[in-house]
């Protein structure tokens, strides 16, 4: 999807990968849709960093990954990135959940949902779009600077991860979410009773 902003992300860790000769970028996304052509954005990149930007294709194939599949990705990652302001984020509380660090977008709900368990960057600009409202751009640079501080920081980015777990326990339980919008149906049953 064109919110998702995979151009803009691929350009801001071009740099990152270039500089790190052990760093792999794995993609879990449509590689083709309204948003462009992946395959065709990073054959434009040298091979050093085209041959490090691997997807799973699961969405391409199958549609999307069972859970189980899922659950490996994460826990075989050290980062997660999203420059995608959310709605919400369930793949960033995914994450967090399996202790992995995130790096998202100081907009939306994202800074909520990542917590204490990564970084933020602010954005670079809005973007209007036919929806009505704007779309978060991405810094490039400060994105690809946040990035390649926990690449380069071992013990921050364990500290971060470690916090994840913890921050998605507390914050979002289907329990309290079923509690707290029961309470809101309630209250507004019972405004309409009184009218």
């Amino acid at each position: 999807m064109p919110r998702k902003r995979y151009n803009a992300l691929l350009r801001s860790l071009a740099p990152v990968i270039a500089r790190h000769r052990g760093l792999y970028f794995l993609y879990h996304c449509r590689t083709h849709d309204q948003g462009g052509n992946l395959d065709d954005t990073l054959s434009k990149y040298p091979p050093v960093i085209r041959s490090r930007c691997l997807s799973t294709r699961f969405h391409d194939i199958y549609g999307g990954a069972p859970r189980e599949v899922l659950n490996a990705l994460y826990n075989a990652a050290d980062i997660y990135v999203t420059v995608s302001a959310e709605g919400f984020g369930l793949t960033i509380a995914e994450a967090l959940a399996c202790g992995l660090p995130v790096v998202g977008p100081r907009y939306s709900s994202v800074p909520e949902v990542i917590g204490p368990a990564g970084m933020t960057v602010p954005e670079g600009g809005l973007i209007d779009n036919e929806y009505d409202h704007m779309w978060w751009a991405i810094d490039e640079r400060a994105f690809g600077k946040a990035v390649e501080r926990l690449v380069e920081n071992v013990a921050e980015r364990r500290l971060l991860g470690a916090k994840g777990p913890r921050h998605v326990a507390q914050h979002f339980r289907w329990d309290q979410a079923a509690d707290q919008f029961a309470s809101i149906i309630e209250t507004a049953m019972s405004r309409e009773v009184a009218a």
